[in-house]
């Protein structure tokens, strides 16, 4: 399912503040905009204001913020530095100071940085001001946006004459309490992001109501599904939204329906709806619903989750140019990847469906975008502004963005985390983030780079979201520079971590591994150093994981395997052994049970980790069972190691000697015990001895001879199999010559 496709809108530039224009008109009681010409509301004949006037009441009262805080600001004589975040600012309380560059509290008479501190309510007013001017209205003009100069600040002598104009109206006319009133201003990509966040959860809903049908003949509501264990609460519970799921009254066989409230500041203008039709529809108040025939009720329409959405700021135009430029960069390493692939022009990529007909086109968000090929492997590209001012962009093939500076010099792209959120603000970066995810959710990596990277442009990133956008590079069949651009992304979220901290680092660095375990695989064979130290950065990355969050199960998995595959590598001696037996304490750790979905790759690795040991019975016990409860693919994979293990432990049955270390004789006291086990394996090899092909059949059968020969002590029959293996390989085949010289060895 497609979420996010930027389209290609230029949003006219931001009004120029003229106090005698004609303003749009609003009812201040029920909020509703006022006709064409009209003076009084038509629903509760209320006298109309200017519309702007209407939205400042009810962003005040959400602000938490008192009219006097617009007096307060424009009589404060700091300067105070722009904010140019499109992220919401930090609460600030109105009876503390703050630094107006660093949002944080300043207890003395300077902040740290320098400057003299402000009071709450003041910086309140620059910050959300500011920030609200990045939204749009639905009742016709936008008061924040006509109170910034030219660097972006808000001018306290337009704030003075909007305070004016709404005390003069509040005189006036009587304006209804805010408290129930939704934000009175929004954004296309949180629209659909609320939208796609919503789609999720009524998805989930829906396959909970099918299963439950499927076993119990009937639909059943929300508590009853998650006491069934078909739904967490944790999956439908919502700070935005209250969710609620029912059975029809009197068609509880057939019908259902399920509904989405928003109860946040910015979300209770929006109501969903969905029945077992499984469409999803939206309405701007919530409907009464027949609880017996569970029909769409009047008012609520479709919702489209494949529409437009765009960006209504410079400020945010600019960042949707840098998620642009790394999307051609993803797209480009994709396209290099290929057997036979070079880099491509823009419509090149548009051809191959890398890129979307807009980005294909070079015009996009107000953006001119290019791409100039010079080599197969080497390419740039640029995204400069199509008309006006505005920042510029270019990309290089490693897939770095630079800012461009007025001589036209590269300079390093700073990107400034949010530290602090206001949530009494409709959030533009989190709609990105959101709608980015989704992608992910798709496993559409190369689509969510654009709204993910363009959320970082427009915020800084958080830890999840650097870990999402690393996420999606790592799944990328890209180029190297790809994965690096991924464990770039990874490290800048563990970096966070210790200013912002977030349960979302131990994914970081789990995922951090896996970019090296994929690079340490793309180096040759003879690079045998450097795969290691891959190895073993991964192997560090992960114990940080499981550190961090000791039931990761993944983690403990991908650990196991780090240390397999480097202990794989090393040279026969104890280091080997021992870091062979770490892995196998690492995938024990996992706690993956029998009837799992993730044992059977457990069992494998730890089959394997063992064989490396030396611990060949119970590498055989793990293979025995992978062998019994896997699927076919994963039983041909492990027949021929399945016999040579039951070969080894055969074989030591009938090397114990008296005298043995304790280390020793600890392992051979557990193939002493497998003895039984591998009498049993006889019927087990018989059930897959179809299986696999004829080298993987013929291991098999060495292994049963061996046990036919050391544990049933059974020469002639161990002759027999080797006849049988012999018999299925060509002659002049490497371990047809084995299987002779050890026939030739059998006693008679």
């Amino acid at each position: 399912m497609k979420r996010l496709a930027i389209a290609a809108v230029v949003v006219a530039a931001t009004t120029a503040f003229a106090q005698e224009a004609v303003r749009p008109q609003a009812c201040p009681v029920c909020r509703r905009p006022g006709g064409d010409g009209a003076t009084t509301c038509s629903r509760d004949g209320s006298a109309l204001v200017d519309a702007d006037l209407v939205i400042l009441h009810v962003a005040l009262h959400h602000l938490d913020l008192d009219p006097s805080a617009l007096d307060d600001f424009a009589r404060c004589e700091t300067a105070l530095p722009p904010y140019r975040v499109a992220a919401p600012p930090p609460d600030f309380a109105k009876d503390r100071k703050y630094c107006p560059a660093c949002l944080i509290e300043a207890r003395g008479e300077r902040c740290l940085c320098g400057r003299a501190p402000v009071a709450g309510n003041v910086l309140a007013v620059q910050t959300t001001f500011a920030y609200m001017a990045l939204l749009e209205s639905k009742l016709g003009g936008n008061p924040f946006t006509e109170l910034l100069d030219e660097q972006g600040g808000v001018d306290p002598a337009k704030v003075r004459a909007l305070a004016d104009r709404y005390a003069k109206a509040r005189k006036a006319v009587e304006f209804a309490d805010a408290a129930e009133a939704p934000w009175p201003l929004g954004h296309p990509v949180i629209e659909l992001g609320c939208d796609i966040f919503i789609a999720d959860r009524m998805s989930l809903i829906a396959r909970a109501e099918a299963t439950y049908h499927e076993k119990n003949g009937r639909f059943a509501d929300l508590e009853t599904l998650e006491a069934a264990g078909l739904l967490r609460a944790s999956e439908t519970s919502t700070d935005w939204f209250e969710v609620a799921a029912h059975a029809s009254h009197s068609k509880s066989r057939k019908r259902w329906y399920a509904t989405a409230k928003g109860k946040s500041a910015f979300t209770a203008g929006s109501w969903y709806f969905m029945n077992q039709e499984g469409k999803l529809y939206r309405a701007s108040r919530a409907r009464s619903v027949d609880a017996d025939d569970v029909d769409v009720p009047d008012g609520a329409r479709p919702v489209d989750l494949e529409r437009a959405s765009y960006p209504i700021s410079g400020l945010e135009r600019e960042a949707c140019a840098i998620g642009a430029l790394r999307h051609i960069a993803a797209a480009e390493s994709v396209r290099i990847a290929r057997p036979d692939g070079r880099a491509g022009t823009l419509e090149e990529l548009g051809a191959d469906r890398l890129v979307d007909p807009a980005t294909a086109r070079g015009v996009k968000n107000g953006y001119l975008l290019s791409v100039a090929v010079a080599t197969s492997r080497s390419w740039c590209g640029a995204a400069l502004p199509a008309g006006g001012p505005g920042r510029r962009f270019t990309v290089d093939a490693a897939g770095n963005v630079f800012e461009l500076d007025p001589a036209g010099r590269p300079a390093p792209l700073v990107l400034t985390p949010a530290f602090a959120r206001s949530r009494k603000l409709p959030d533009i970066a989190a709609g990105y983030l959101r709608c980015g995810t989704e992608h992910l959710y798709q496993a559409e990596w190369l689509e969510g780079v654009e709204p993910l990277e363009t959320a970082l442009a427009l915020d800084g990133g958080s830890v999840s979201t650097w870990n999402n956008i690393g996420k999606a590079y790592l799944e990328i069949e890209g180029s190297e520079s790809t994965l690096e651009r991924g464990l770039a992304c990874f490290e800048r979220g563990i970096a966070l971590d210790r200013m912002i901290p977030s349960p979302s680092v131990a994914l970081c660095h789990n995922n951090a591994a896996l970019v090296h375990m994929k690079l340490a695989e793309r180096l040759p064979d003879v690079a045998k150093e450097a795969r290691m130290e891959r190895l073993a950065s991964a192997a560090a990355q992960l114990e940080n994981a499981v550190r961090l969050d000791p039931r990761y199960v993944t983690a403990w998995i991908n650990l196991g395997v780090a240390r397999l595959r480097r202990a794989e590598l090393m040279a026969e001696g104890p280091e080997r052994l021992k870091l062979a037996g770490e892995a196998i304490d690492a995938l024990d750790s996992s706690g993956v049970r029998r009837g799992e979905p993730l044992r059977a790759i457990v069992m494998l690795n730890r089959a394997l980790a063992a064989r490396v040991a030396g611990r060949h019975a119970q590498s055989f016990v793990a293979l025995s069972e992978v062998t019994q409860d896997g699927d076919a693919e994963q039983r041909n994979a492990v027949i021929a190691l399945l016999g040579d293990e039951a070969a080894m432990v055969a074989d030591e049955l009938a090397w114990l000697p008296g005298e043995l270390p304790e280390d020793a004789a600890r392992e051979l006291a557990s193939a002493r015990n497998a003895k039984p086990v591998l009498q049993d394996a006889l019927g087990l090899f018989n059930e897959v001895a179809s299986a696999g092909t004829p080298s993987g059949r013929a291991h098999l059968e060495r292994g049963a001879a061996r046990i036919e020969l050391r544990v049933l002590e059974d020469p002639a029959r161990a002759r027999h199999l080797y006849e049988i293996a012999i018999g299925r390989l060509p002659v002049g085949d490497t371990f047809r010559a084995q299987l002779e010289k050890e026939r030739a060895a059998l006693p008679r």
